[in-house]
């Protein structure tokens, strides 16, 4: 097998195996650029498909990058060597001349440099269907799947509102609800709803879908008509044999307490179904009693002279009752359990299908199909149609198929390239595929890496030819030896622990008393998945790369996450007690630093070194492992990039302001008034302040400021509460009133559609801070799939071997009943085990292993030079802590026969983690408990360049203003946006002289100026010249003197007037004359001296005598007497 790039040979369909950092892009450009410049115009005939838009973007400027260089340097491009051996009659002129011709033949017909994304080809192609299709000509294409089924749902509940629905959509909610309230969960039917509607999305439900292959609801009654009456035939057989063997024990006058063991004891299954209606494996009691004689009778039995007794009644009856129930626990238990788990979702299963219909028909309503099922049409088309048709219809006849990351290729779009490669093949062409099954981490989007590890290669045995890329281009030699030291043990470790539960007993009997014999040898080789998967893991290091970093784990005491109640903080005298007995040295780690404590730190650390923020990524699993992280940076003033770290309803702030709003809405209810004082008083507590209640007169307030628009009723609640609200949580106090805005845009909307809006999609909001070109990058490990950071951080490696989330599950077993259908939808759940569904679950619980193992190594190979990873120190956490972390680390670790959890497999991935790196110390650097890195041990990158100190304008609060005086501001500020319009300086100018009494104030009112924004600061010194020149004049500096009294645009009131006067300026002096001024900026109008004679009058009348008025054109320097 190679283990570098090859020019791909004809008529072969090359698998390039790309382990992270092998340099799969360009070796995908060199693969182009080969075929490319074989002659001109091929680049038509080459699709080459990615997975992502960016992904697209980067390739094509990839290869037009490239070209260029080709064409006017190809000594200089890295491809020329590769390029010169596949085309030995060029020469390097040739090559030149080659690109130079290829690259303009590509810029003058761009569109048909055919770089897509698979959605945009399907899209391409089933625009070249839409006639066959039964398509209108005015089709449109939906992308949003989710708002496309929530409209479904809304209907569906609307038509049964409306008591025009079906009568069973009706029995399947009723059958619902009662499913849920029987779990003890919440009825929220729209929600779950919704949840099941998303099934549809998953390309098995797809399929069933589009062959018209789900049940209709008279076959979902009739099969749950079979599965009842089976069962109910299978319980009275059981009823029959424990009830009557109890009977015969009573009837001949015995106790149990006779019998071996007494009730846990051989008699204690027939106990257990009659009082439980549970079918339980035959113990080790129930055995002996079988097979040995001398066990039946207990030591009470004997005792109490009833031996004989128990004996005859034993070998009369008893016997026979025992053996017929070993003989057939295991088939009626199995039947039992598999038609009670098939009957538990086929209400969900009814509802899927009439979501199904739904969706079809407000889409054949409004002529418009979802992008999701592109993919499902375009298989329709290839079952009555062949590849040449397909290329007619695109108008290109496709000679190459490249396509970038297989692995995460669903198996539906593997079937529509099928014929494609087929036909590129068949006329003697080559393709390629790149991937890494390692890599493959997307399967809830559908992808299947099945595809890669094997099935293509059972598709196209005789074209395929592998080619493993081996050298690692991106990380530090440190790094890859510690990965290729990790993966080897883990995979090695994964596939022992799944081999192990294949081989219990139980499940084995299950299977084979199913007659699949060969299921079983097919599950134990699925379970080796892991070694097979990873058995390229291994790198080298080219010579040419050798640079230096290194591994470091942190040890900490807790993950830094919050308690659940039961795990709240121990007293004072408890928590020592319990550190006495563990620890002497207790206080050489106090306090207990938490991942979260020791982060900040090392990020200060990494940049003293001399990286940059923006050098340092912090990866984690989700978006509440990132909204942890993100409040902590923010906390410690660290700037951060991230597209989904602070989540809106984890804010503080956030949800005191939502509680004030379910209040405004219903202010009798006791319950949003009581969570209201609840959360004011924790937000108090965490400001440091002195709790208090709430007050009538507050929640007064609160009613007043719900009077107003959403927008007013947002911000005013924020203002209000501003004392315990956090600064650090201002970015979502800003994205909460964006939502209001957008909302208040869109349509009317009130506080009550608020909080609708928030219960549907604004709780999943998030806050996205603004790109920063030296931030720290905060993303999850899915977002971080192909990028590379010289330090990568991961802070919470401690994910579950198993989802959090059970999946539902689409089963198909080839026995009555429950062959009736195609499918029958279950939840991923254990008691799954000794059904005839196991291996379902099985194979299930061997992917989500993968994608948990699969998600480390993404995560682990994004680093460059630095890879700091995180691990809880047991030996130091205190007993509570540990217990905890315990249950969470290890999980369940044995398997009961009726069906508990498989051994192990409840571990997170950091428990398997833990004991890998205790078998290659050598491969890390491990740091003591709370220490920071040492500078003399980490690796030298160089400081980062001076730049220019940045200046930040912190806005530390929200305030609210009265909505007229927000909308006169707006209005008379649009000036403001020219500083040189002379309309707008006379308007500051007057401003500013309204502050100033004397020449002293001149200072403090530009400053306020400064502050309002009305002027720059550059504006400051000459404004100030010029207001000291106005105030000094020999004919205006009276009115600035401090000898006089000065009045500033205070308002004149009278009986005759409406509304009131404000003069700018008026002067009363010793002997009581007044002088009133008014400032203009503007030209002269004869209605000034109206003005000002009207403040005259009005002074007169008040007593004021011999009162003058005076008119200063401050522009023109002129004074004019009224």
């Amino acid at each position: 097998m190679s283990t570098k790039p090859e020019p791909t040979l004809i008529n072969d369909l090359s698998v390039y195996v790309a382990s992270a950092g092998a340099g799969k892009t360009h070796t995908l450009t060199g693969e182009y650029l080969r075929l490319a410049l074989e002659a001109n115009f091929k680049f038509r005939n080459i699709q080459a498909v990615t997975f992502t838009n960016k992904a697209t973007t980067e390739m094509k400027e990839r290869i037009i990058r490239e070209l260029a260089l080709l064409a006017h340097s190809p000594e200089s491009s890295s491809f020329a060597d590769m390029l010169l051996d596949y085309y030995p009659q060029l020469s390097i002129q040739d090559l030149g001349r080659r690109a130079r011709r290829t690259l303009r033949s590509i810029l003058l017909d761009y569109k048909s440099f055919r770089v897509r994304t698979i959605d945009a080809f399907f899209q391409e192609v089933l625009r070249g269907f839409a006639r066959e299709l039964g398509f209108s000509s005015s089709y449109r294409l939906n992308i949003e799947a989710d708002q496309a089924l929530s409209e479904a749902v809304t209907a569906l509940l609307v038509d049964q509102d409306l008591g025009v629905g079906s009568s069973e959509v009706g029995q399947w909610l009723k059958r619902l609800a009662s499913e849920l309230s029987e779990q003890g969960r919440s009825v929220d039917l729209r929600r779950k709803i919704l949840s099941l509607g998303r099934e549809l999305h998953r390309e098995g439900v797809q399929r069933l879908s589009s062959q018209s292959l789900l049940p209709s609801r008279e076959e979902l009654k009739n099969l749950d008509q079979e599965l009842q009456e089976r069962s109910r035939t299978i319980e009275e057989h059981i009823d029959l044999l424990c009830k009557g063997t109890l009977e015969l024990v009573e009837q001949a006058g015995l106790e149990i307490a006779h019998f071996y063991q007494g009730p846990r004891g051989g008699l204690s299954p027939f106990i257990k179904w009659v009082q439980t209606r549970e079918l339980t494996e035959p113990n080790s009691y129930f055995r002996a009693m079988l097979e040995d004689e001398s066990k039946v009778v207990s030591g009470a039995g004997k005792k109490a002279g009833r031996a004989g007794e128990v004996l005859s009644l034993y070998h009369h009856s008893l016997r026979g009752a025992m053996q017929e129930y070993a003989d057939h626990y295991l088939d009626y238990g199995t039947m039992l359990r598999s038609l009670q788990v098939a009957r538990k979702h086929l209400g969900a299963y009814g509802l899927i299908s009439d979501i199904d219909a739904k969706i079809k028909e407000l889409h054949l309503n409004e002529h418009a199909i979802l992008l999701a099922d592109t993919a499902s049409f375009i298989y329709r088309i290839l079952q009555w149609s062949d590849a040449p048709f397909i290329y007619e219809k695109l108008g290109v006849k496709l000679e190459h198929i490249m396509i970038d990351e297989f692995q995460d290729t669903s198996s539906l779009q593997y079937e529509n390239f099928k014929p494609l490669l087929e036909e590129s093949l068949a006329s003697g062409h080559s393709s390629l595929v790149v991937g890494d099954v390692k890599q493959s981490i997307y399967r809830w989007r559908n992808s299947d890496s099945s595809l890669l590890s094997h099935r293509i290669d059972q598709d196209f045995e005789s074209y395929v030819r592998r080619i493993t890329l081996g050298d690692n281009w991106r990380s530090a030699r440190q790094i890859v030896a510690f990965n290729n030291a990790l993966y080897p043990l883990l995979s090695r470790r994964f596939s022992q622990i799944f081999e192990a539960i294949t081989r219990n007993t139980s499940i084995m009997r299950t299977a084979l008393s199913s007659g699949a014999e060969q299921l079983v040898e097919r599950l134990l080789e699925f379970s080796k998945s892991f070694e097979r998967n990873y058995a390229d893991v291994v790198q080298s290091i080219p010579p040419s790369r050798e640079q230096e970093g290194q591994v470091v784990l942190h040890r900490c005491l807790d993950l830094g996450e919050p308690l659940d109640d039961e795990d709240a903080p121990l007293s004072e005298q408890e928590a020592s007690a319990e550190w006495d007995d563990n620890l002497e040295d207790a206080e050489l780690i106090a306090p207990l630093p938490t991942v979260l404590d020791q982060l900040p730190g090392v990020i200060v650390d990494l940049k003293e070194r001399g990286y940059r923020a923006s050098d340092i990524a912090i990866l984690v699993r989700g978006h509440r492992e990132a909204n942890l992280v993100g409040q902590k940076l923010l906390e410690e003033g660290l700037l951060f990039v991230s597209a989904e770290a602070l989540r809106l309803e984890n804010a503080h702030s956030v949800r005191l302001i939502l509680a004030a709003m379910e209040y405004i809405t219903d202010s009798l209810s006791a319950r949003s008034k009581r969570i209201l004082l609840e959360l004011y008083v924790q937000m108090a507590q965490m400001a440091g302040l002195q709790p208090r209640r709430l007050e009538r007169e507050d929640f007064i307030e609160i009613l007043y400021i719900g009077r107003q628009s959403l927008y007013e009723v947002i911000s005013g609640l924020y203002a209000y509460f501003s004392d315990v609200l956090p600064e650090s949580e201002l970015p979502y106090q800003i994205k909460m009133l964006d939502m209001a805005q957008q909302m208040q845009r869109d349509r009317v909307a009130d506080v009550q559609d608020f909080l609708e809006m928030w219960q549907e999609e604004g709780h999943k909001a998030l806050v996205v801070l603004p790109p920063n070109e030296d931030a720290l990058q905060l993303m999850t490990i899915h977002k971080s799939k192909g990028l590379g950071f010289e330090v990568v951080l991961l802070p919470f490696v401690d994910w579950s071997l198993l989802g959090a989330y059970p999946p539902m599950l689409w089963t198909s077993v080839d026995l009555e009943p429950f062959n009736r259908v195609e499918a029958i939808p279950m939840t991923y759940n254990s008691e799954l085990l000794n059904t005839y569904f196991a291996s379902y679950y099985l194979e299930e619980s061997v992917d989500q292993a993968l994608d948990a193992l699969n998600l480390l190594y993404v995560a682990t190979t994004r680093a460059k030079r630095e890879l700091h990873l995180w691990a809880i120190d047991m030996e130091h956490s205190s007993p509570r802590v540990k217990n905890r972390l315990l249950q969470r680390l290890h999980g369940y670790e044995e398997v009961s026969p009726e069906g508990g959890r498989a051994r192990g497999t409840g571990k997170t991935i950091q428990s398997y983690l833990n004991e890998a790196l205790e078998q290659i110390p050598d491969s890390y650097h491990l740091l003591p408990l709370s220490s920071p890195i040492q500078h003399d041990q980490a690796p030298r990158c160089g400081h980062a360049p001076e730049r220019e100190q940045e200046h930040l304008l912190e806005l530390r609060s929200i305030s609210s203003f009265d909505v007229q005086g927000r909308i006169s501001i707006l209005r008379e500020g649009l000036d403001y946006f020219r500083e040189d319009s002379p309309r707008r300086h006379g308007r500051v100018m007057h401003s500013v002289l309204s502050e100033i009494e004397t020449e002293e104030d001149i200072a403090s009112a530009l400053e306020d100026a400064l502050y309002k924004g009305w002027i720059s600061e550059r504006m400051l010194p000459p404004m100030h010249e010029e207001l000291r020149a106005l105030v000094n004049r020999e004919d205006t500096a009276r009115w600035f003197s401090s000898e006089q009294k000065i009045l500033r645009e205070l308002p004149i009131i009278a009986v005759e007037i409406e509304g009131s006067r404000r003069p700018d300026r008026i002067v009363i002096y010793a002997d009581n004359t007044v002088e009133v001024i008014d400032y203009k900026f503007g030209v002269r109008r004869r209605a000034h001296h109206r003005q000002v004679e009207g403040y005259v009058a009005l002074l007169e009348q008040m007593g004021y005598r011999a009162v003058r008025g005076y008119l200063w054109y401050v522009n023109e320097g002129a004074i004019l007497s009224v």
